[in-house]
């Protein structure tokens, strides 16, 4: 596996199977070009922001296979080992998101480029950050839910699905605390299908 997503996005490249677009991208394009992309796809400039977008990482089973570091035959295999023997995750004291921290009165979420993923969503969305929350009886839990833009510093999640969270949530709001969690967004497709699968403990 590699270390991250910039590694990945490089044996992307290698592979044939990264378009990187270097000119300016309108931000309500995006969608529609990773759609219509059979490579990933990785915008350097979204107009409007500092920062870029990629998309279609797991669009099909050889991008799948090069994150997994195996032939596309063998992702069942792959997949069902890591189940059997699951690691202990490390805990760091540096790394690369700690590199910018911003505290809650500096938060603002416009900074993040607004991408509207379906015509009649209601708003722009964050499509891909997997979402953390933990629980002193239950654990932890690990999720991808959609995150949909409301102000500069808040965000809407669908908690009405029947996963987890929607019981983390749930019994947070009977007791009158939040709910604490935490968002990560550009992820090593590894990390993106262990966050979206469902597994019986």
């Amino acid at each position: 596996m590699q270390a991250g997503l910039r590694e990945f996005l490089k044996v992307l490249e290698e592979n044939g199977e990264l378009l990187v677009i270097d000119k300016t991208v309108n931000p309500l394009h995006v969608s529609a070009l990773i759609a219509e992309s059979k490579q990933a796809i990785w915008m350097k400039h979204v107009d409007g922001y500092d920062m870029s977008v990629v998309g279609g990482l797991v669009r099909d089973p050889q991008k799948v296979a090069l994150a997994l570091n195996c032939k596309p035959e063998e992702i069942p295999l792959r997949l069902r080992d890591a189940m059997r023997n699951p690691i202990e995750p490390v805990l760091v004291q540096k790394a690369p998101l700690k590199e910018v921290i911003i505290h809650e009165p500096d938060v603002d979420l416009t900074l993040l480029p607004q991408i509207m993923q379906h015509e009649k969503d209601g708003g722009p969305f964050i499509g891909s950050g997997i979402q953390f929350a933990k629980h002193e009886v239950w654990g932890p839990d690990a999720g991808i839910y959609r995150h949909m833009f409301r102000t500069k510093n808040e965000m809407n999640i669908d908690f009405n699905s029947p996963y987890d969270i929607r019981l983390y949530y749930s019994e947070a709001q009977e007791k009158g605390k939040p709910l604490e969690m935490a968002v990560a967004i550009g992820n090593h497709p590894i990390e993106l299908m262990a966050a979206a699968l469902s597994l019986a403990t």
